[in-house]
């Protein structure tokens, strides 16, 4: 509350209400309002009226805030889901390519990075067309 006296003080001293707002970070019409509820009942016009809340409106903002945890909650669960899934899927991935290492000699490159020979270059990949 202090610091809105202040800036009210400080647009009737300097008269920029631009250049204070810029400075303040404050929205013109904010500051305007401020000082015309100064200017109509004083420091009682410039308290702030959060505490009055409708009870309606109360229980909406309970309703939300438990809502929204709820979603935090759905969307950790899905992260979770996802990084067991990718999991899942890269072991069956190693399981498949384990039992092709076993079962066939010799093993021919499977997919680039597990196999008992070299890929095959890019020479004897375009001979062979």
């Amino acid at each position: 509350m202090d610091e809105k006296v202040a800036l009210i003080d400080e647009i009737r001293q300097i008269g920029y209400v631009l250049e204070t707002c810029r400075k303040y970070s404050i929205d013109p019409s904010m500051l305007y309002r401020w000082k015309e509820s100064f200017d109509d009942l004083g420091i009682e016009g410039l308290r702030t009226r959060s505490g009055k809340i409708e009870p309606g409106i109360r229980k909406l903002k309970k309703e939300n805030e438990r809502l929204k945890g709820i979603v935090a909650e759905e969307d950790l669960e899905n992260a979770m889901l996802q990084d067991a899934f990718k999991f899942e899927f890269r072991l069956e991935f190693l399981r498949k390519c384990m039992l092709i290492l076993y079962s066939s000699k010799p093993v021919v490159h499977v997919t680039g990075f597990l196999s008992l020979h070299q890929p095959p270059s890019q020479d004897s990949l375009y001979s062979s067309l």
